[in-house]
């Protein structure tokens, strides 16, 4: 076999214009000058996404990186959370400075989007790739999230766990539920696998969302309602008012996030071997934490180093593992909580009360 000389319109083509695309095309721009075509089925970033947009402080330091300013998204601080179990235990964690961030997501991934034009990234919307032509880039970087198509193209292997949320915004007492807070409901009769929560965007309005394991093969509409009419049975008709939106959230990775195709520089061509370049970054990739659902913070991180490591994919899989496995393990590990008996989670969460986890979660957690 010979080495073939080809012609590429682009060193990359990133399908997806989320936070993990978009930091792919930033981050192969700023360190490589690399020539980046970005492709989105939205015509605008960020429209229509369905995420509470509640960031951990981390963010500002994977923004600032990007050389991106996120002052304009934020809409709300948060100091801390609580944890509520159907007995009526209650966990307070609650710092005396935020620690997390409310963000509204289409100007969080619109200032994304204005930071990769600034640098030169060329953009087309309103069009969904079905198809990789072999010379459309050395290599593609799917961003297309949790079910990622691009992936079945390359015959990867799937994610294997995925939980169904469903969330809307309305209008909170705050009288009842503090607005400086995060607030969770561990219910694993109405929500296996998962939980509920309450998040503040202000003094006035929150988005109320729940998820489930899909394994447990629960009606999502069916365990939504049931959610509202027992922690909050004054709304228990909103479902007749309000669109309520879902979404796929992987919770676990995908076992392999690249391919070697023709153009990487130390293979060889062959008629079984004609596509690009392959990574897979952010949602698409599984990189969400198993215990929230959360993924912009390390969607962004790991979507840097795609963009920098875009000419050695199998590089890129080495050190996102090196550097952020033992993230997703520990997040995998905690989420299996979610998946014991009521009573046994009652039972825990009463003894780690009594121990004083509170006040050591004050002292030394985060807001993972």
């Amino acid at each position: 076999m010979k080495t073939i000389a080809r012609h590429y319109n682009h060193d990359i083509h990133v399908i997806g214009a989320g936070p993990s695309g978009l930091a792919s095309a930033i981050a192969a721009v700023s360190n490589r000058n690399a020539d980046v075509l970005v492709s989105d089925a939205k015509d605008i970033p960020g429209k229509n996404v369905v995420c509470s947009g509640l960031f951990s402080n981390n963010i500002y330091k994977s923004m600032n990186k990007l050389g991106v300013d996120i002052s304009k998204s934020k809409i709300w601080d948060i100091y801390g959370s609580t944890i509520r179990l159907p007995d009526g235990l209650t966990l307070r964690i609650q710092k005396q400075n935020p620690i997390a961030s409310v963000h509204d997501r289409l100007v969080f991934d619109y200032l994304l989007y204005e930071r990769a034009k600034q640098l030169g990234v060329s953009f087309e919307f309103n069009k969904r790739i079905n198809s990789i032509q072999q010379n459309d880039a050395k290599t593609i970087i799917a961003a297309d999230g949790p079910t990622s198509f691009i992936s079945k193209i390359y015959g990867l292997p799937s994610i294997k766990k995925y939980i169904l949320a469903g969330q809307f915004i309305e209008k909170y007492d705050s009288r009842v539920f503090d607005s400086k807070l995060v607030h969770l409901f561990i219910d694993t009769q109405i929500m296996p696998g998962f939980f509920g929560w309450l998040i503040p965007h202000n003094e006035h309005t929150a988005e109320y969302g729940f998820g489930i394991d899909l394994s447990y093969h629960i009606n999502g509409m069916v365990a939504f309602r049931n959610f509202i009419k027992r922690y909050f049975p004054s709304m228990k008709d909103i479902f007749d008012k309000k669109d309520i939106h879902f979404a796929l959230i992987p919770l676990s990775l995908r076992p392999k996030t690249y391919y070697l195709g023709v153009g990487n520089k130390s293979m060889n061509y062959n008629k079984s071997n004609n596509f690009p370049n392959l990574i897979v970054v952010g949602d698409a990739a599984g990189h969400t934490k198993a215990t929230t659902g959360g993924g912009v913070v390390l969607n962004t991180q790991i979507g840097y180093l795609a963009g920098k490591y875009y000419d050695n994919p199998l590089l890129y899989e080495l050190i996102w593992k090196k550097e952020f496995g033992i993230v997703f393990k520990i997040h995998a590990q905690i989420n299996r909580i979610f998946h014991k008996q009521q009573s046994q989670i009652n039972k825990l969460i009463h003894s780690l009360k009594e121990k004083g986890v509170e006040q050591f979660l004050i002292k030394y957690g985060d807001m993972d």
